[in-house]
């Protein structure tokens, strides 16, 4: 769904009148009666013979200057492929960083990539699912885990809507829950997955005649695998595979062993006695290592997957309640928490594309208002980062606009270049520049752009995947509230304001439906205050 404005900048211009017709240089008017005589239409004011004019004041002025168009590049969506090229087009791109750190696709916009898999669940579950228990968590107040999720606000966790964050008072006897990860295929330069982790599970501690401290855990978290040679359509039986803190590959931080201090920040080995694992983890082993107690906040676990390389796999991860009577240490007991999943290579941290030689819609001498709008079909993750240079095509220099602002590192949906001279700059290239954080996790992702006066969603930017579908019943309203917001960089740190430097004088509406769709669509838009209340129009 897209508008199509017509925008105006408000430009105007002045001229001195230094003679009037009989070379003088002023004129004496006079007007009895103290009223007005105006006429915006030709400007000619006629007055009674009978009148004289005491004073006067004579406005010159034009219509505004008015700016429609716009130029788009659009990846070949099935619902906007009136948009125009893909954005990976010999003709369109002058220059890239390295391909090679790109994923390109119709489908999947342009974006970082890797000989790899990762999420950092923000956007979506990344087909991470749940077989009993497990939920895709969002966390911000700090009453489920203090720290909430590893990154951003979403995570995989045990029963994040528990009131009292405490499993083991949940289910009449012992459980086993369980996620499973969605086919994975392991690539050979780095068959290793790593994992942020959290864990709150029942143990216990007591002295037993001393100072010595002895501890006792009673439930456990583990990984198990399996694997297929034929991309999924078959697969091997599955195994428990152990975390790796030993390999070259690994990247732990959570300690392989507890902390003898503390009982906590590690894993215990299936057994009995003192610093074991309650034998009741019936998925393992005597020996084995697994979560199990308190995790002391976000670590990091790895798991060596050479023996799977050039393969597909699938993960499944389990923790085990063994329902063991005994008091326990913990001050709540959430269960197992997941977030920042990888497999294979991290993915680059930085990697740009150039589109070149973009026009403005209107160029001339005595109109030079710059390029419009840059709208951006971006969709972002809070790990990552995306913004735009915009550089001369003639040198490839940054711009600086009429204000003297330099115009690189530009970030938002929607960025306004009417302060480009079009007469210094008539042609300019756009640099987009992509990072993918810190933890080199997630990457924004480029379906398209407009430039001119074209702005609105493909919904790609929000949760709709790309369509806005209807449910219910027929004639059934649904709702999406659309929101321009433009960054004004003039402030520091920029701020984010949800109106145009130039007012929107008339708007056409734009909507790309499902050619399946045979049903007739009505399409109401609501306006703000001091604007009309209701625009209709259908898909005829």
């Amino acid at each position: 769904m897209t508008l199509l404005m017509l925008l105006t900048p408000l430009v105007t211009s002045a001229s001195n009148v230094t003679t009037f017709s009989n070379n003088e240089s002023e004129v004496k008017v006079i007007l009895d009666d103290s009223q007005s005589f105006v006429n915006l239409d030709t400007g000619k004011v006629t007055l009674p013979s009978d009148e004289a004019v005491t004073s006067a004041e004579f406005t010159v002025s034009t219509d505004m200057v008015t700016h429609s168009g716009e130029l788009t590049w659009h990846l070949d969506n099935p619902l906007v492929s009136q948009l125009g090229s893909g954005l990976w087009d010999n003709s369109v791109v002058l220059d890239h960083s390295n391909f090679s750190h790109f994923s390109v696709s119709d489908d999947a916009g342009i974006k970082l990539g890797s000989n790899g898999f990762g999420t950092d669940f923000e956007l979506d579950t990344a087909g991470f699912q749940n077989v009993n228990e497990f939920g895709h968590a969002y966390l911000t107040d700090g009453t489920v885990i203090p720290e909430n999720c590893n990154s951003g606000d979403w995570c995989f966790g045990l029963s994040p809507s528990d009131t009292n964050n405490n499993y083991t008072d949940d289910y009449p006897g012992a459980a086993t829950f369980s996620m499973l990860s969605p086919a994975l295929d392991v690539p050979y330069t780095s068959p290793a997955a790593h994992f942020s982790t959290w864990f709150g599970m029942h143990w216990s501690k007591s002295k037993t005649g001393g100072s010595t401290w002895e501890y006792n855990y009673h439930d456990c978290g583990y990984v198990k695998v399996r694997n297929s040679t034929d991309g999924g359509n078959s697969w091997a039986g599955w195994s428990v595979i152990p975390f790796d803190f030993d390999s070259p590959l690994s990247q732990a931080t959570i300690l392989k062993t507890f902390d003898p201090t503390t009982g906590t920040g590690g894993l215990a080995p299936v057994g009995t006695g003192n610093g074991k694992i309650s034998l009741g983890c019936n998925g393992l082993n005597a020996g084995d290592r697994a979560v199990t107690g308190e995790s002391d906040g976000w670590g990091t676990l790895s798991l060596d997957l050479t023996k799977h390389a050039n393969r597909t796999i699938q993960l499944e991860f389990v923790m085990e309640f063994n329902d063991i009577a005994e008091d326990h240490a913990n001050s709540t007991m959430p269960g197992w928490y997941i977030d920042d999943f990888r497999i294979g290579d991290p993915l680059p941290q930085t990697a740009w594309v150039k589109h070149t030689s973009r026009s403005a819609q209107l160029v001339s001498p005595d109109n030079p208002d710059g390029f419009g709008l840059l709208s951006l079909d971006l969709k972002e993750t809070p790990s990552s980062s995306f913004s735009v240079d915009i550089l001369s095509t003639a040198d490839s220099s940054v711009v600086i606009d009429k204000s003297g602002n330099v115009m690189s590192g530009l970030t938002g949906s929607i960025i306004e270049l009417w302060d480009i001279d079009t007469s210094v700059y008539p042609y300019i290239d756009l640099r987009f520049n992509f990072e993918s954080g810190a933890d080199r996790m997630t990457s924004p992702t480029l379906y398209g752009y407009s430039l001119g006066t074209r702005v609105g969603t493909s919904f790609n930017d929000v949760e709709f995947g790309g369509s806005w579908e209807a449910e219910g019943d027929i004639g059934e309203a649904i709702t999406y509230p659309i929101e321009f917001n433009t960054v004004d960089e003039s402030f520091s740190p920029p701020r984010t304001l949800n109106r145009f430097s130039y007012p929107v004088v008339s708007a056409d509406l734009l909507v790309a439906a499902d050619p399946a769709c045979v049903d007739d669509v009505m399409i109401d838009i609501f306006t703000g205050e001091n604007f009309a209340t209701k625009l209709s129009g259908s898909n005829g």
